[in-house]
């Protein structure tokens, strides 16, 4: 459960950074993903040591409140173009299995545990990351009509 939880914190923060980015400003992206870097895995740690999981709860659904508070918030012009309310469904859908980790478990006659299901779910949000860096990737490589100096050099540019 460490690993587990100490991988899902730096996905956080790569979340809630491109959150950022694309609702707010880069500079307050880059500032939560480093703050996120470093508050996320002390609060996994201070869980391992302790037993006490609320830095971890807080660092858990504070962080997906502000991804709804910011999924709340307009796009900003050229900034990538991630869907927060796909995030937020995956992200839910996970939790929920993880919540019914011994149900699905018995349900399924020992085939496959809450758990399980959760990461399969919780890697569903990390599509409409890619989704938005696919869409972003291909917007810089639309093929835009070439001048007509080119055209007449049979298309190859620079001559």
């Amino acid at each position: 459960l460490l690993w587990d939880r100490l991988g899902m914190s730096v996905a956080f923060a790569g979340l809630l950074g491109l959150a950022v980015v694309g609702r707010i400003s880069p500079r307050a992206g880059l500032a939560t993903t480093l703050g996120l870097l470093v508050a996320a895995p002390a609060a996994v740690l201070v869980w391992a040591h302790t037993g006490n999981l609320l830095p971890w709860a807080v660092v858990q659904i504070g962080g997906m409140l502000v991804v709804l508070a910011l999924a709340c918030l307009p796009h900003r012009h050229g900034a990538l173009t991630l869907q927060l309310g796909a995030v937020i469904a995956w992200y839910a859908a996970a939790k929920a299995m993880e919540l019914a980790d011994h149900a699905v478990y018995a349900a399924t006659a020992g085939w496959v545990s809450g758990h399980t299901l959760k990461h399969l779910l919780a890697a569903g949000a990390a599509l409409p990351v890619l989704f938005a860096m696919a869409r972003l990737h291909h917007s810089r490589y639309v093929a835009v009509p070439l001048p007509r100096r080119a055209m007449q050099n049979g298309g190859q540019r620079g001559q």
